[in-house]
């Protein structure tokens, strides 16, 4: 059995969903970059890079698994860092040296975390004991994530109190605003009403939802406003896009 490492480095929980394509931006709670290997003073390893999005923000971690017989290694064998980037490439947090403090077999270390919303990624530095020093590796880096915490996100509300802003939110405010940020066929961004968008009205049967479908003009257009939902600047296509 493994046995248990003390202090400040612990066991990561194994997750059921492992996300290894680079970048992609993913909306997971969770995703880790492809495990590199290496063989070490006749230990081979294996070691990986993960990017956590927890309730206060984005948290990088980085951990090593023993491959070899026995189980574990000795104390100190096993050297971690963990690096939290954001989408620009630019080092946002990192944690310092840890290493194994008692026999073990694997070992994570997190706690680069930042709780600023945005884009971020994981990428850590490993080492293990050579017999006269150690050997340093960099894993792979995760996917993107995107850190949102809905208490920070709001709609903005123009004069009549109607609510606008990017539809992309609603998935963490909750709700979608009244006025939708788009860009009309002139290349001009403004706002469209959710109301004009959905199309509200919903047929009783499936015969009338096709009746209803084939009554319709291959495209429509809709009014696209300023934030004060009155003001029209241009305007926006919904067209039929067809079945694929």
């Amino acid at each position: 059995m493994l046995k248990k490492i003390k202090g400040f480095v612990y066991l990561f929980l194994i997750f059921s969903i492992i996300l290894t394509t680079d970048n992609m931006i993913v909306n997971a709670s969770i995703a880790r970059s492809e495990y590199e290997y290496a063989t070490v003073y006749n230990k081979k390893y294996r070691y990986y890079s993960q990017v956590n999005i927890l309730n206060n923000g984005a948290e990088a971690n980085v951990g090593i698994y023993y491959m070899g017989p026995g189980y574990s290694v000795p104390t100190g064998y096993m050297g971690l860092q963990a690096r939290l980037y954001n989408s620009s490439g630019v080092l946002v947090h990192s944690t310092d040296w840890t290493y194994n403090s008692g026999e073990a077999g694997m070992m994570g270390k997190g706690g680069a975390t930042i709780s600023k919303i945005g884009t971020y990624y994981a990428k850590g530095r490993v080492r293990m004991y050579n017999g006269n020093g150690y050997n340093t590796y960099t894993t792979n880096s995760t996917p993107y994530v995107q850190f949102y915490n809905a208490s920070m996100l709001t709609y903005s509300l123009n004069t009549s109190n109607e609510t606008y802003g990017s539809d992309y939110n609603s998935e963490f405010i909750g709700e979608v605003p009244d006025l939708i940020l788009a860009e009309g066929i002139n290349g001009i961004v403004g706002y469209v009403r959710a109301d004009d968008l959905n199309d509200n009205y919903e047929p009783l049967s499936p015969e009338e939802a096709i009746s209803y479908q084939d009554s319709k003009i291959s495209q429509r257009e809709i009014p696209l406003y300023d934030k004060d939902g009155t003001t029209i600047i241009d305007t926006f296509l919904i067209s039929d896009g067809g079945l694929c």
